[in-house]
């Protein structure tokens, strides 16, 4: 459907796998992952020139993900509401399905 880009870190195991990756192997991803991700990369490069290391780092790291995760999901919630939806809902028999509906049964919302 769609074609697949490699962009930073796949995921070590499925969600709730057990047991989970050990912070070693979530270490290596990481840096791994360094070649593939801007944010990775623009995250880790400022560590280092701010002399940072350890929990630091990965504070700095953790710190630019999550803001461009926020930034990421805002544009596609935006993106979702802008768009017209096709999409057809399965309500309980008696509610209305659109607002169209709500009007044809004289209903006032």
């Amino acid at each position: 459907m769609f074609p697949e880009y490699k962009m930073g870190i796949d995921p070590i195991k499925p969600a709730g796998e057990f047991p989970p990756p050990t912070f070693g192997e979530m270490r290596v991803a990481i840096d791994r992952g360094r070649r593939d991700s801007a944010v990775i990369a623009q995250a880790l490069r400022q560590a280092e020139h701010m002399g940072l290391s350890g929990e630091d780092k990965y504070v700095l790291l953790a710190y630019y993900a999550l803001t461009h995760l926020e930034d990421t999901h805002k544009r596609l919630m935006k993106m979702v509401s802008l768009t017209p939806s096709s999409t057809t809902f399965i309500m309980p028999d008696g509610v209305p399905r659109t607002p169209t509906d709500t009007l044809r049964r004289g209903d006032e919302r």
